[in-house]
């Protein structure tokens, strides 16, 4: 009897905990909720306040502004999603320089965008998917300076080879191996106008596409590269450029795994 007695007490303090835990959880996010949301809050009448802005700053939230922002967020929400997945690619292969910080400030911005988009505040989802594409800028600026820098050197590196296989006689004389090099040559033009392009870009403040760019002409040296490379240069020549090769195809470098998988029949 005493056995069962002590078994109900237990059960009873148990669900008693259980219940405790559950309301503190609730409430911390209750709390965590409110201190998020408590810069901007939507009024009855369809207008917000804001402790962000005073009067005279306070973004027009009248009729027409909404329509506007109704009809231009979904474009920014998608345009943003864009550069932060690519920059995502980016940070990853090109860890040692040290943007992972910069990265995470517009993965922040972003989401809080987000925050109001979903909830249908278009007026502040717009002010901060904005204030966002700025922080995505400054790093995309920063992502094409240094690929330009990489770039740079990687054609220097072309055009030696280039100049190297003209003075080959024996090149001079193959005409198999006077095709590969205007086949070269046509390449390393490709990569130099990309090159131009992407310079431009930087010029005009268009820094998304400038890293495409550049990219696109790191991707045509490496490829002059390979085909200039001698059998047992080859590996070398991949082992050094085997992340910007992927970066170009716009993929986080990983090596192959040890083991494939087969698929198993049913």
């Amino acid at each position: 009897m005493n056995f069962l007695k002590s078994k109900k007490l237990i059960a009873v303090i148990l669900i008693t905990l259980f219940a405790a835990m559950v309301a503190f959880a609730q409430e911390q996010g209750q709390g965590e909720q409110k201190e998020r949301e408590v810069d901007v809050v939507k009024n009855r009448d369809g207008s917000y306040s804001t402790t962000r802005f005073d009067e005279a700053e306070r973004p027009d939230d009248s009729y027409l502004a909404k329509d506007h922002a109704f009809d231009i967020v979904p474009y920014q929400q998608r345009r943003n999603l864009e550069y932060l997945y690519h920059l995502k690619i980016i940070v990853a292969n090109f860890s040692d320089q040290g943007w992972e910080e910069d990265y995470q400030k517009c993965y922040d911005g972003y989401k809080k965008a987000m925050h109001y988009f979903y909830r249908k505040n278009y007026i502040y989802a717009r002010l901060d998917f904005d204030l966002n594409l700025k922080d995505l800028k400054e790093l995309l600026r920063k992502v094409a300076d240094f690929y330009k820098e990489q770039a740079t050197d990687m054609l220097d590196e072309c055009v030696d080879l280039v100049l190297a296989a003209h003075m080959d006689e024996v090149r001079r004389s193959d005409p198999e191996k006077n095709t590969a090099l205007f086949k070269a040559q046509n390449r390393l033009r490709i990569a130099y106008n990309l090159f131009d392009v992407a310079e431009n870009m930087v010029i005009d403040k268009h820094y998304y596409p400038a890293v495409i760019q550049f990219r696109m002409a790191k991707a045509y040296c490496v490829r002059m590269m390979e085909d200039f490379a001698k059998p047992d240069e080859l590996d070398e020549l991949k082992e050094k450029y085997k992340v910007i090769k992927a970066d170009s195809m716009n993929r986080i470098y990983k090596p192959a795994p040890e083991k494939v998988p087969v698929p198993q029949e049913d």
